[in-house]
């Protein structure tokens, strides 16, 4: 390595995720702890923690997220400075990982339940503390400038709707509305197309969300589950977004 890819890589993982003057002090016990982690392993015992202090609300969800950023990232550079592929129990990484060397991957992505994660992203097109028609359009043209760049990314994009529908926005894009009643209906259409039976060989499948019910319900299905905050930088702005919008 240089030390030109040292500096940028110092630097990569030195910004600091959180505001220090807003965040809790477990937010920030957090980001040292993320930065001094020795190797991967060390990361996927700080990447344990921040999902059990989210899950049991001792850590605010829109710091979890910026942490869990901030790990993929760490991990990923950890990963540059060895010469290795990051480790399995990484799943953002692991993704990074196969669309480096172009091997196909499906990402089934919980729509909604993304929007909520990183509602700091989205937050101008809310109407009235939910998602508008043009938030779920903004994320979906953020993923299609994902799956124009890696030639093998597929990606299909649930939401729950009351009129079921599925089109297909590009040949590896598609976006699809549940239809039917109450909660949980695109979780329940996602749990449905994993399980189904397929012609040919499914290639390897992630699925974005932070709910816990369908994140252990996939875990039956042979799919790797991706936290919102892990994938939070797949959605940011992107320079092919930024020319077509």
């Amino acid at each position: 390595m240089t030390s030109h890819e040292s500096t940028s890589t110092e630097t990569a993982f030195c910004q600091h995720p959180l505001d220090p003057e807003t965040s809790s002090a477990l937010g920030l016990s957090f980001v040292a702890a993320v930065r001094d982690a020795q190797g991967l392993e060390g990361l996927m015992v700080q990447r344990a923690a921040i999902h059990k202090a989210m899950r049991v609300n001792q850590l605010r969800y829109s710091e979890g997220v910026l942490l869990q950023n901030f790990l993929t990232e760490k991990a990923e550079a950890w990963a540059r400075t060895l010469n290795v592929e990051p480790s399995e129990k990484l799943p953002a990484n692991k993704l990074n990982a196969l669309l480096r060397r172009r091997e196909p991957c499906l990402v089934v992505v919980d729509g909604h339940n993304l929007l909520f994660r990183l509602s700091i992203l989205f937050l101008q097109w809310f109407e009235e503390g939910r998602p508008s028609l043009e938030a779920r359009e903004q994320l979906t043209h953020r993923l299609l400038d994902q799956v124009v760049r890696y030639e093998s990314l597929h990606i299909d994009l649930w939401f729950d709707g009351d009129e079921a529908s599925c089109c297909d926005r590009h040949t590896r894009l598609k976006v699809c509305y549940s239809g039917g009643k109450g909660k949980d209906r695109a979780d329940r259409k996602i749990i449905a197309m994993l399980r189904e039976a397929s012609p040919t060989p499914r290639p390897l499948t992630f699925v974005v969300t932070d709910d816990l019910g369908l994140a252990r319900r996939i875990r039956k299905t042979n799919v790797i589950p991706i936290a919102c905050g892990e994938f939070r930088h797949f959605v940011q702005a992107s320079p092919v977004h930024d020319e077509t919008s």
